[in-house]
């Protein structure tokens, strides 16, 4: 069996970066995935605007990721039609 291996937690210099965290869920043995801009140090915001909590000892893994497909893209023409 297959036991958590703690994981440092995202530390407050990541606070508004888009980030991947993988948590231990409530159902032993499972586990979730979150994407979206870190909040605070227990929640994300995803893409929807939904603000999702999480326990920072049940942290799995996690990351720092760039930001979606498109979204650059989707400012650069907004700058352009201005």
């Amino acid at each position: 069996m297959l036991e958590h291996v703690r994981v440092a937690a995202p530390d407050r210099s990541i606070i508004g970066a888009r980030v991947s965290i993988r948590v231990h869920d409530e159902e032993p043995g499972k586990f979730r995935d979150l994407l979206g801009h870190l909040v605070d140090l227990t929640h994300v915001q995803d893409k929807n605007g939904v603000i999702k909590e999480f326990d920072p000892a049940a942290i799995l893994a996690w990351k720092v990721v760039g930001e979606r497909a498109g979204t650059h893209v989707a400012q650069a023409q907004d700058r352009v039609h201005r």
